[in-house]
């Protein structure tokens, strides 16, 4: 016999953090756009950008 767990949200944060982000274009093909997604992080040294993911968008229709 198989047991199960169930999951549920015990604390739920009323002021949760607020990121900044932003997305900037690397470079665009003729069927690609390329981007970095950017977060601000601030730490004791100051504020700075971090790369948290890359993107790429392609154009066209539907691939078989």
């Amino acid at each position: 016999m198989t047991q199960t767990v169930g999951l549920g949200i015990i604390w739920r944060n009323p002021k949760p953090p607020h990121r900044q982000q932003r997305w900037q274009r690397i470079n665009r093909d003729s069927g690609a756009a390329r981007y970095m997604v950017q977060e601000l992080v601030l730490s004791s040294a100051g504020p700075f950008w971090t790369l948290t993911s890359s993107l790429e968008l392609l154009s066209g229709g539907r691939v078989a």
